[in-house]
């Protein structure tokens, strides 16, 4: 038998941030009789690093690559493993690269092709070893299956610095469970800002995640952001859900089919939940798991956080930063109270820095007693933040911008309004996150995002006021978010997603924006009010509406063009809110200054006119509104042209007034005209050719002509379905429509499931009071007795 050349069996390559994976291997492989090179354990300290990588590569038979997400991003893993692929057998034995992985990330480029073992969420240490070993001997080890349903928009990357928590995560895991049941456990982690709550739960899901039927992580600091994180599990459930159908209905259709799965458990994260009542609100009622990550107190099953271990501390620190001399880690750790998310900015400054923990420890101690005494974040968060900033100087005006913005999920271009050239705003994003300031995410529909800690956004903030730059940088948000958010929402689906990626950012600029007034402001808070009118979410429009008009009010005065449409919007709003008392004499005021300051025939004066036509009509004052809807029309002839889609309006709100007053033979041709024009000059799906054609079905319905109206309200309600979703306040009175019409006709029981269905929607849409809410329950009240 020939004798091997070599004098290692193996020589392991990793990054520094799997340090501790790369000494449980080379422990592993020297139990089972091997002989191991360790990277950066076997170098010695302030040795020839290079030198020490050609012997290893050229003594060791066998390459273990310990595969991380930032493995092959630099120089010397990439050589390392190169090197080793490319040299020729030429000393009669067998070489191996042989991968494990280390965390969530899929081996890339020449290694995707290599059947690897994956460490990954594995805790069992007898199952860890096995994996090792058939990896080292050759052998193809067993694929952990992860679940179907994984992730959300928001769930962070794996931290693969994650350090200690053996007690924690035990806890976790017994108080959650996975067995199948009907029941819903619910486990709270508990701390201050920057203890480390949701990298302990996001490690729960690296580490146990395979074992649930599936696995979604919610921003849950706002009823809004839940909705929004149920609305995604739900299109992932239902891939096939319409683009425009309402985030609520969503949500709620999430947590049934959680609920109504036969057999298995569904692992749902709460992160940074605001409110105990709410997250109850949104959990399954059965086969669910919560596991909520919290600052307030209050919860059924509390798991209160500490601190990190001293130990544990030095071990991150370590972690962090391996080449750095250790000594010096355990002063640092104490310095900053052994507090994760300091002890991240501190590691990665000391790694990317080149310089030792005592370095950073006199400078932290200096600016930790600069610190605000009566600030709301740790001090030695502050100081960590500090010295990350100033070592990214380029990247300070894109912090000071994200500073105002919902921490999750911030599209990465918004930071053009700080930085215009794209190379280096790309630089600043690479050189912040490279520092841990800010989190790449899950892309979202404005493209590429990050998210940024609270606790860093509040640093920022202070550091901000410190300068007073606040003013500036609260201005330089709302310009880049105004600018990016679209106009045009109303009646156009295909923006909505975008829409719904930005008003997370909207609500929270507004936040830091009391008793602020401007143009740009306005201008945004009109844009926010015509997305959520159009997709039906007419309570919150109404809010933003106030917001914009205002501002305006304020800035350009009470009669200015922008302050009078603003004024007619939020007239708008109101009526489709029901509150006609409210709406009536804003629409008056609206008209009268439109008249003085535009002309009689503007055509916004003529939008306003029949506005307050609208709301005399829907308050029931027929008399007083139908000569404004005669005069208005005669106007858009004239001025507009007889095609013009207001001139259209204008000719079916005089049909649906005449109707109203009883004059069916008057009525019946203004419809069919007005549907025909429609069609031709908007297009047969357009939400006012279905308005047209739903009032010519109304129309001859109660002309008696059911069998003409019945296929009428049909093609309507599928068209409204398809184009607006199936919860809009206009399909819902499609619904209502076509309910009534099949009540006519006899067909009971298919109209009480289409009342049935409107009413549900209606009470949750609008509330149990709006007059449509009444209607729809007094018309199912007439048809069941």
């Amino acid at each position: 038998m020939v004798a091997t050349p070599y004098e290692y069996n193996f020589f392991i390559s990793r990054r520094g941030t799997v340090a501790t994976v790369a000494q449980e291997v080379a422990d592993v492989l020297k139990e089972d009789g091997q002989k191991v090179l360790v990277q950066e354990y076997d170098a010695v300290y302030g040795g020839n690093f290079p030198l020490f990588i050609h012997d290893a590569l050229v003594k060791a038979r066998h390459l273990i690559v310990l595969y991380s997400s930032d493995y092959d991003t630099t120089h010397w893993t990439r050589q390392e493993f190169a090197h080793f692929l490319a040299a020729p057998d030429a000393k009669d034995a067998e070489r191996r690269i042989c991968v494990l992985r280390c965390d969530g990330t899929d081996p890339r480029g020449l290694l995707a092709g290599v059947v690897y073992g994956d460490l990954h969420g594995v805790a069992d240490a007898n199952q860890r070893r096995r994996i090792i070993l058939d990896v080292a001997h050759g052998r193809a080890p067993a694929i952990r299956a992860q679940p179907r349903i994984f992730g959300g928009p928001t769930m962070p990357p794996e931290n693969p610095q994650f350090t200690g928590r053996e007690a924690q995560r035990a806890d976790l895991h017994r108080l959650l469970g996975t067995e199948a049941s009907v029941a819903v456990t619910q486990a709270a982690v508990q701390g201050l800002g920057g203890i480390g709550k949701t990298a302990l739960a996001r490690h729960y899901v690296a580490q146990y995640g395979h074992e649930y039927d599936g696995v979604w992580w919610l921003a849950a600091e706002t009823e809004d952001k839940i909705v929004a994180g149920l609305d995604a599990l739900a299109r992932r459930m239902k891939p096939d859900l319409p683009p425009d159908s309402k985030p609520a209905d969503n949500a709620a259709l999430a947590l049934d089919t959680i609920a109504g799965r036969p057999n298995g458990r569904f692992l749902l994260v709460c992160d940074n939940a605001g409110s105990v009542a709410l997250v109850r609100r949104f959990t399954p009622q059965r086969g669910a798991a919560v596991l909520v990550t919290s600052r307030i107190a209050g919860w059924r099953t509390p798991l209160p956080l500490p601190t990190l271990a001293p130990e544990e501390a030095v071990t991150l620190l370590r972690a962090l930063a391996p080449l750095a001399n250790p000594d010096g880690a355990a002063e640092l750790a104490r310095v900053l109270g052994c507090l994760p998310l300091a002890l991240d900015h501190a590691g990665a400054y000391v790694r990317d820095a080149a310089i030792g923990f005592p370095d950073y420890t006199r400078r932290v101690e200096a600016l930790i007693a600069e610190a605000p005494e009566d600030a709301d974040y740790p001090t030695s968060v502050f100081a960590t933040f500090a010295i990350a900033i100033d070592s990214v100087p380029r990247g300070e005006p894109v912090l000071g911008l994200f500073a105002w913005f919902d921490p999750d999920s911030i599209p990465v271009s918004l930071a053009e309004a700080v930085e215009p050239e794209e190379t280096d705003r790309e630089a600043a994003i690479m050189a912040l996150t490279r520092v841990s300031l800010l989190t790449r995410v899950a892309d979202t529909a404005c493209g590429p995002a990050v998210s940024m800690h609270r606790l860093v956004q509040m640093t920022m903030r202070a550091r901000l006021a410190e300068r007073s730059e606040t003013d500036s940088a609260r201005e330089a948000a709302l310009g880049a978010l105004a600018a990016a958010f679209p106009r045009g929402t109303f009646t156009n689906p295909p923006l909505w997603p975008t829409c719904r990626a930005l008003m997370p950012h909207a609500r929270t600029l507004l936040t830091h924006l009391d008793g602020y007034a401007s143009v740009a402001l306005a201008d945004l808070c009109s844009k926010a009010d015509n997305f959520l009118n159009g997709s039906g979410l007419t309570r919150e429009a109404t809010k933003f509406s106030c917001r914009a008009l205002d501002s305006l009010e304020r800035v350009l005065g009470p009669e200015h063009p922008e302050t009078l449409t603003t004024r007619n919007n939020l007239a708008f709003c109101l009526r489709a809110m029901g509150d006609l008392a409210a709406a009536e004499p804003l629409f008056r005021r609206t008209l009268a200054d439109r008249e003085r300051a535009q002309g009689p025939e503007h055509p916004n004066t003529l939008t306003s006119r029949n506005n307050l036509a609208d709301c005399l009509w829907a308050m029931g004052d027929l008399p007083a509104a139908e000569p404004l809807y005669r005069r208005t029309l005669s106007d858009s002839e004239r001025v507009l042209g007889p095609e013009h889609p207001n001139t259209l309006t204008s000719r079916n709100n005089l049909a649906v007034c005449l109707r109203a007053m009883g004059d069916l033979a008057a009525v019946e041709p203004l419809y069919r005209c007005t549907l025909a024009d429609r069609e031709r000059v908007l297009g047969p799906e357009h939400p006012d050719t279905l308005s047209s054609r739903n009032n010519l079905a109304g129309c001859l319905y109660a002309m008696g002509d059911l069998a003409a109206a019945e296929p009428l309200f049909r093609r309507t309600l599928a068209d409204r379905e398809r184009v607006l979703g199936p919860e809009h306040p206009e399909t819902l009175a499609s619904r209502n429509n076509l309910a009534a019409c099949l009540y006519t006709m006899g067909d009971l029981a298919a109209a009480e499931r289409l009342y049935r269905a409107a009413l549900a929607s209606a009470e949750r849409l609008l509330g149990p009071n709006h007059p449509t809410t009444v209607t729809f329950r007094n018309n199912l009240k007439r048809l069941t007795g």
